[in-house]
């Protein structure tokens, strides 16, 4: 197998070097045998563009000014209403897109009125009386000078008519022939481009003579009375056919001696960093994660550099997680680990208690036994995580019956349960910690009679149960430095709280951090809010 550096040096050295003389011997054969035949095509296709390109300007605007014009249908062009029709024609000129020099009307006797608040009369002007003479709705005039600043323009005229067809007057926009100039000059410099008019004048363009060449002629579709003049000199063919084999032949010698010179220097340096990277990577792929000190100015090196040193970074972060993740649940088996006990022993006593208490006929021992035993035998019954809500929900109010025992003048419990979620999967031993918080940390601590409200309900797709109950005083700051250590899953080193954080820690990293519990108090009530999404995962 090649290497990199081997593989691009050949190839590249030889395709530079086949394509430089293919391209040299065809393109001296090509000006040598198609040059001169070729010239006079390009040339006209050279008029034709250029004249088409003339052409669709002059048919623009001729289309504006003639759309333009049928706005003044309903409007009176006399010389007693010229401040309004002026005030329209301004109006419009400020919000046009083309730069007009001019607008103005003409009245039929041939008075000329213009936004620049001149006047005067054009009667015995050739395009006036190329209107009233002929069919056409649009006039195009020759090249004049504008009367206010001497610049060269062209005037489109347009007929007005009334309701009934009747000619009543005349639309006059005057445009700088800036455009038509730059479009027939911007070509070869040995090239002689105008317009003439039809009195054989020229009106714009080169107005050189050229002793000997070949004259290229159109004549504007737009403006029949203008025609286009190509001349170009023959001077320019030999000149061109010589500066090109020279130029071929110089610039083909130059690139392969530069080429030999300086594509090993840069065929290295694009190496070389992806060698020293590559060598670094192959460390990696043996266990030995280390970062790339390359330095280069070649930006896709640099990147790819970066990116592996990125990846390193991460790779590092992510082991540090993994470790940390490790010891968590390690943790968090050793702790499942001290809370097991031999359930059936406890089952049998329990129930030995239960018969005793049957036969002394004592109905709240008994009672309490029954509870004790239901609280139990769900949670610590078998090895199952995922239970059913309506289990865990048994659970808790088993819980709830023996806690009333002790506390049966102030504690009290209100359920609101959505009965379509009882049979979706929930984790187990997950509600009664926060009930019991609500106990210990509410109920007991006010020392009157206090109810604990709890909810279960969908929201979205998820289950969220909220447990309520009131309180005296709190401190804010705590339950915010609480929240934030719960949104981590952190579980604090000390005992306290520390159902409330076991509970939200076995949620996130069974369901992801997007569940869990967060606590808030508000108006004395104090809630916290669960959410888990209520499927196996």
């Amino acid at each position: 197998m090649k290497k990199f550096y081997d593989l691009i040096i050949q190839k590249f050295i030889l395709i530079l070097i086949c394509s430089i003389l293919c391209i040299s011997a065809i393109s001296i054969f090509t000006i040598h045998q198609r040059i001169l035949p070729k010239i006079n095509q390009l040339a006209k296709n050279h008029i034709n563009t250029q004249v088409s390109d003339i052409n669709l300007w002059f048919q623009f605007n001729r289309e504006i000014i003639r759309q333009f014009a049928t706005r003044f249908t309903n409007e009176e062009l006399t010389e007693e209403n010229h401040e309004e029709i002026l005030h329209l024609l301004t109006q419009y000129k400020n919000d046009s897109n083309i730069q007009y020099e001019s607008l103005g009307y003409i009245t039929l006797s041939g008075n000329k009125y213009l936004t620049d608040l001149s006047e005067f009369n054009v009667s015995d002007r050739s395009y006036f009386k190329e209107l009233q003479d002929s069919q056409k709705d649009v006039v195009i005039s020759d090249v004049i000078a504008s009367k206010s600043n001497e610049e060269q323009i062209v005037l489109i005229v347009s007929k007005v008519y009334d309701k009934d067809k009747n000619v009543k007057g005349y639309i006059s926009a005057a445009l700088k022939t800036e455009y038509i100039s730059n479009l027939i000059t911007n070509i070869a410099k040995d090239f002689h481009v105008y317009i003439t008019n039809s009195n054989g004048n020229v009106v714009l363009g080169d107005t050189k003579v050229v002793a000997d060449g070949t004259r290229y002629e159109k004549n504007l579709i737009s403006n029949p009375n203008w025609t286009y003049v190509l001349e170009i000199p023959s001077s320019y063919y030999m000149n061109t056919i010589l500066e090109t084999i020279a130029l071929i032949t110089i610039v083909t010698v130059l690139i392969i001696l530069i080429t030999l010179l300086l594509v090993q220097k840069i065929v290295t340096e694009f190496v070389s960093p992806l060698q020293r990277l590559e060598t670094v990577m192959s460390k990696a792929k043996d266990g030995l994660l280390e970062k790339s000190n390359e330095t280069t100015n070649i930006k896709e090196f640099y990147t790819l550099n970066f990116s592996y040193n990125t990846m390193i970074d991460e790779i590092h972060q992510l082991l540090e997680e993994v470790k940390e993740k490790e010891h968590q649940r390690n943790e968090a088996d050793n702790r499942a680990m001290y809370a097991q006990i031999k359930p059936h022993f406890l089952y049998n006593t329990l129930e030995t208690i239960q018969a005793m208490a049957f036969d002394h006929d004592d109905e709240d021992v008994e009672q309490a036994i029954h509870d004790l035993a239901v609280f139990f035998r769900i949670g610590l019954s078998d090895n199952r995580q995922i239970i059913t809500l309506e289990e865990e929900i048994m659970h808790v109010k088993s819980y709830l019956n023996i806690q009333k025992l002790r506390y049966h003048d102030i504690l009290n419990d209100e359920w609101d349960i959505d009965n379509s979620l009882l049979k979706r999967p929930f984790l187990k031993f997950t509600l009664q910690p926060l009930v019991e918080n609500a106990i210990y940390h509410g109920v007991k601590l006010l020392n009157k009679s206090s109810t604990v409200h709890i909810r279960v309900y969908a929201e979205d797709d998820a289950i969220a149960i909220d447990v309520c109950n009131a309180y005296h005083e709190i401190d804010q700051e705590h339950i915010c430095q609480i929240n934030e250590a719960l949104k981590k899953a952190d579980i604090p080193d000390n005992n306290l709280g520390y159902g409330l954080f076991n509970v939200n820690a076995r949620i996130k990293h069974q369901y992801g951090n997007e569940y869990g519990v967060i606590l808030s108090a508000e108006n004395h009530i104090f809630k916290s809010y669960m959410t888990q999404p209520g499927e196996i995962k």
